[in-house]
Order: C-alpha cells, then structure tokens, then sequence
C-alpha cells in the first residue's frame, strides 16, 4: 500500500464517522424535540368551573351592597380534577365565608381584584390541602365579578 492510499483511507473513515456522528445528533435533536413537546402536552390546565356566589358585603346599618363571583380553580392533575367535584361543597362553603368578610372599599380599590384571586387561592389551597393532603389548584380565576 502507498503513502496516498493509506490517507484516502483514514480520510474516509473520518468520513464515514463524521456523517454517523451529524445522524446521531439529528436524531437526538428530533427525538427529544418530540418528547419536550409531549411532555408539555400532559401538563395542560384544566379549568374547574364552580357555580355563581352571592355574597353580601355591606356593613352592618348601611345599604346592602352584594358580590357576585364565580370563581374557576385551575388544576394541572387529571386525577384530582377529577375529584374536585367531591371537594367543591367544602371549598365552596370556606370561599363564601372569606367573601363575606370582605368590605366594598377594599374590592373596588385598584389592586382589589388581584388581591381577592391571590386571597381566593391561598383558601383553595389551604382547604384541598386539610381534605386532600396535596396542593394541586395552581390559580383562581374569576369568571363573573361583580359588586351592586
């Protein structure tokens, strides 16, 4: 064998690996690709709408004032979704309660809405996690709100 031979060899070895190596590499970023996105797919919302509340919020002697909320519990877990609906008596009655407490000036001041979803969640959590042991609710939303 000569010099030249030998070269063109290692040449084409090198080759050969170079192009396995870029495969390898295409597959694992596909692969993977395929996976993160299936992996996001499993963990999608689910949205758990609880019935209307009315709530007066009107201090005592002066004209009633009412709230009307509909609170909607964001969940992650399939399985616990799914048992919400045994749940939703409890968190219901704790929800009422804390609204009942709540004055009219502090719902209409500018971060009054933030603060009742961000009080609103603490309960939620507090309550599936007494009943449940977990803590699976990730937000509250509401989808009615409105004060008369």
């Amino acid at each position: 064998m000569s010099k030249g031979s030998v070269n063109l060899q290692s040449r084409g070895v090198r080759t050969l690996l170079t192009g396995m190596l870029m495969l390898v590499c295409v597959g694992v970023f596909f692969l993977g690709g395929g996976q993160a996105e299936a992996a996001n797919d499993s963990v999608k919302p689910l949205y758990y709408e609880m019935d209307s509340m009315v709530v007066n919020i009107s201090p005592p002697g002066q004209a009633n004032r009412y709230l009307k909320i509909k609170p909607v519990l964001v969940v992650s877990n399939p399985s616990f979704y799914k048992k919400l609906k045994s749940h939703s008596p409890v968190v219901r009655s704790h929800l009422l309660s804390m609204y009942t407490r709540e004055t009219v000036a502090s719902l209409l001041a500018d971060d009054g809405f933030d603060r009742l979803r961000e009080k609103s969640l603490e309960e939620v959590r507090r309550v599936v996690n007494g009943v449940d042991g977990s803590n699976v609710v990730s937000d509250v939303l509401f989808n009615e709100y409105v004060i008369q």
